[in-house]
């Protein structure tokens, strides 16, 4: 039995050693969101719209042979759109709501009301900047990024608020200021995926 025990035991041990080495970078990386939270979400905003665009590269938008699989200028572009909005915009938009209200609140107002800020703020005026600002990097002129934006951006909002809305509801009530752009970074991969992809369509992509 003791033989048993003992080889049950060392089979273990790299799963062991493997749970404590990733709850360490788990408890690094939020020391690090904790004591610079700007910097930290600057690089994971530049990550996610940098990946979130690559994906919509290769797996959403027509492949046409005579471009290249990645065009490594526009995701570098989104990865700098990024990080100014994950890193700046998101961070201090959350740590105002935690200031002017109490963070992690059962109150149904106060949630409700920092629902409705962030789905207007960033589902509506964000992802039409974000939008807007990805056109003028890829060289559209300025009457071309805003129109471009007028014509593609309601069906982005629709799907914003249909994700985002339900997520904000949890978040607000649950996950601590330090840790919300991280995790709001995560959904970020996929929805950035979404919104690198609607703000590079092309007509017949409709």
């Amino acid at each position: 039995i003791n033989a048993e025990y003992m080889g049950a035991s060392s089979c273990g041990q790299p799963h062991l050693a493997f749970c404590l080495a990733l709850d360490d970078m788990l408890a690094s990386w939020t020391r690090l969101l904790t004591l610079h939270p700007y910097r930290v979400n600057f690089v994971q905003g530049a990550v996610l719209f940098f990946s979130g665009d690559i994906l919509a590269q290769r797996f959403l938008e027509p492949r046409e042979t005579q471009k290249p699989a990645v065009n490594w200028r526009r995701a570098v572009s989104a990865g700098s759109v990024g990080a100014g909005y994950i890193g700046f915009l998101f961070t201090g938009f959350y740590r105002v709501l935690d200031t002017r209200w109490p963070p992690l609140s059962s109150s149904p107002r106060v949630l409700l009301a920092k629902v409705a800020l962030d789905l207007v703020l960033f589902g509506v005026f964000g992802n039409a900047g974000q939008m807007c600002m990805r056109r003028l990097l890829a060289g559209d002129s300025r009457n071309q990024a805003a129109a471009y934006t007028l014509d593609h951006i309601p069906p982005v909002v629709v799907a914003d608020w249909c994700l985002w809305g339900p997520y904000d509801l949890f978040a607000f009530r649950f996950i601590p200021t330090y840790m919300r752009p991280l995790t709001s970074g995560v959904l970020s991969l996929c929805w950035n995926t979404f919104t690198s992809w609607s703000s590079h369509r092309t007509h017949r992509d409709r």
